[in-house]
């Protein structure tokens, strides 16, 4: 800060002073303080984030395909044999993306291979029976 010069006398004084050194005379006003007072509920901005870094790839899970060809294969020609292991896979698949151990992108794919596995598995069970009955029974009716 810059010396004050009385007004009086013309003797320098130091910069926080009320009166001069030399004739005692006063300041008309009073040096304003370096920094002004905080407000009483003042507080500080917060401090910048950190840095953001490029997300990592997700990691790819093979269930969610695994269970749809195993519900293709129900329909086409495994039946249950493959159809009720797809509806397994794809209800483990959607309880992972549920809790996030899976990627979200499989999701879809899950739910279609869950109700066509059940689909299968249903038609599959239905023509079983209606095999058995139609074709197995003694009085030919």
């Amino acid at each position: 800060m810059n010396p004050i010069c009385c007004p009086r006398c013309g003797s320098m004084n130091p910069p926080n002073a009320l009166f001069c050194n030399s004739c005692g005379g006063q300041f008309a006003q009073p040096v304003a303080p370096a920094n002004p007072p905080l407000p009483p509920n003042y507080y500080p901005p917060p401090p910048p984030p950190p840095p953001s870094y490029p997300a990592a790839p997700p990691v790819k899970s093979n269930r969610a395909l695994i269970a749809m060809i195993c519900a293709v294969l129900g329909f086409v020609a495994c039946g249950p044999i493959s159809s009720v292991p797809g509806i397994f896979l794809a209800k483990a698949e959607m309880d992972a993306i549920r809790e996030g151990r899976a990627p979200q992108s499989g999701e879809n794919l899950a739910k279609w291979a869950f109700y066509l596995s059940i689909a299968a598995t249903a038609i599959s069970i239905l023509g079983i029976c209606f095999y058995w009955s139609r074709f197995t029974n003694p009085y030919g009716f």
